[in-house]
């Protein structure tokens, strides 16, 4: 028996074929989702629906029957009419439309005169572009056939699932808390803040844990569990626990600890984990969106230098070896490209630059540099006295091929044990789909 694990961000789909008992991973497989929406002419969300296709087709000679678990990145969202058919692409986190102006202001500035603050504060999420909450305001306001109309909610993980069976899956609680629109407290969507939003016409999943959706497919048979946010998946694969402190670093990054009571607390996120406890969790801290200023900058460079494309592991080698065999250096650099979480900015600078220390490796070093001070300074804004914290872990891509940066971030917690994570989201998934299965033949 097997169990198929999939990642789905907006541009990757990453796979892996795990041995059902054991969680030993068998086969891997990654999709570049853009590739298949340009080669077919297919919308975002069609893209990554076709990609999982092909991921299941290519994993069908190993068995008949699969458990899958499948893990989005978080906060985005598609809208279906009643019969499934879709009334907008997929929207995702990276598309911060409330920040665009409206007749009357911006949409943010709009959308906080219309809501209770009480209301947003029970969702844990604060209320900022980005998000389901406030992404869907714009779509609502730029569609005015949309304005009252019937209409599915679903987010990444769901509506991936609901192409591939027809049916309509229940929305687990890490993925509608993302969503900005769910009442941590009560579990369960909070209609009052949909009813000041206007999204009385829209249908909202139930929100249910451990759920099972079976069907035949290709003549297979595929038992899907409900799809869980990434961040939650990736935590749970690396071994979070109690006092530890985790720095997940993709992408987008957050800086987490674990309490098993519901504390809202305006200095950081609260979002619902497994087994009754909540993450503490402060995210986009600036990470490998940002890093990817610095390495376009290189690449472009490099090609317009000789016309070479360089692949991003050999370009992400060489400036790991310049920033390694480099001094420190007394460049400032400030990498707030876009809204997050260390400060208020939203330009970057480098600045303290001299006649000699304007190197690659210098500029990288220092770019390291800041970053663990960014991880460092977000951690403390974390960390309560009750936290008592004597492990970091380490998880996501960014964290487990650079070692500089990890280096950097230790020496400011110098009295803690270090683990770093490998493959964590996949074994996350693995973990949550045999408890997942274990419950159901419990409950029979």
């Amino acid at each position: 028996m097997y169990t198929i694990t999939i990642d789905c961000g907006t541009s990757f789909l990453k796979a892996a074929l795990v041995e059902y008992e054991t969680g030993k991973i068998i086969k891997k497989i990654t999709k570049r989702t853009s590739e298949i929406e340009t080669k077919n002419r297919l919308p975002r969300i069609q893209g990554a629906a076709y990609a999982v296709k092909e991921i299941l087709r290519e994993f069908q000679c190993f068995g008949d029957k699969f458990y899958v678990g499948i893990s989005t990145e978080m906060h985005g969202f598609v809208l279906t009419d009643m019969e499934g058919n879709l009334l907008c692409d997929y929207v995702s986190w990276k598309d911060e439309w409330a920040l665009e102006k409206s007749e009357r202001g911006s949409y943010l500035e709009e959308i906080a005169s219309l809501v209770d603050m009480k209301d947003i504060e029970s969702t844990g999420m604060p209320l900022k572009a980005g998000i389901a909450s406030t992404n869907l305001y714009v779509v609502l306001d730029k569609n005015s056939g949309l304005k009252g109309r019937k209409a599915r909610f679903y987010t990444l993980g769901d509506y991936l699932i609901y192409s591939l069976t027809s049916i309509i899956p229940a929305v687990h609680p890490t993925n509608a808390a993302a969503s900005g629109l769910y009442d941590l407290g009560r579990k369960k969507w909070n209609q009052r803040l949909i009813e000041q939003l206007g999204y009385q016409s829209i249908q909202f999943p139930s929100v249910e844990e451990d759920e099972i959706v079976e069907a035949q497919i290709n003549g297979c048979r595929y038992c899907f569990c409900e799809a869980i946010g990434d961040q939650q998946a990736a935590l749970l694969g690396s071994g979070m626990k109690e006092n530890v402190l985790s720095f997940n670093l993709g992408t987008g990054s957050q800086v987490s600890i674990l309490d098993g009571n519901l504390i809202f607390d305006k200095t950081f996120q609260t979002r619902p984990f497994f087994n009754n406890m909540y993450l503490n969790t402060i995210p986009h801290v600036p990470c490998g969106r940002a890093l990817n200023v610095y390495i376009n900058f290189f690449r472009e460079l490099l090609k317009a230098y000789n016309g070479m494309e360089v692949e991003d592991e050999k370009l992400w080698k060489i400036v790991m070896e310049l920033a390694a065999t480099s001094d420190d250096t007394e460049l400032i650099i400030d990498m707030s490209f876009f809204p997050n979480s260390v400060n208020k900015n939203t330009n970057g600078k480098i600045a303290n630059i001299l006649e000699t220390n304007f190197t690659v490796g210098n500029l990288m070093r220092s770019v390291f540099e800041q970053m663990a001070e960014n991880y460092y300074v977000t951690a403390k804004r974390l960390l309560k006295e009750k936290h008592k914290v004597d492990k970091v872990i380490f998880s996501g891509g960014v964290a487990n091929k650079n070692l500089l940066l990890r280096e950097k971030i230790i020496e400011r917690f110098p009295k803690c044990e270090v683990e770093v994570s490998d493959q964590e989201t996949f074994r996350g998934l693995w973990m949550y789909v045999k408890e997942v299965n274990d419950l159901s033949l419990i409950h029979i």
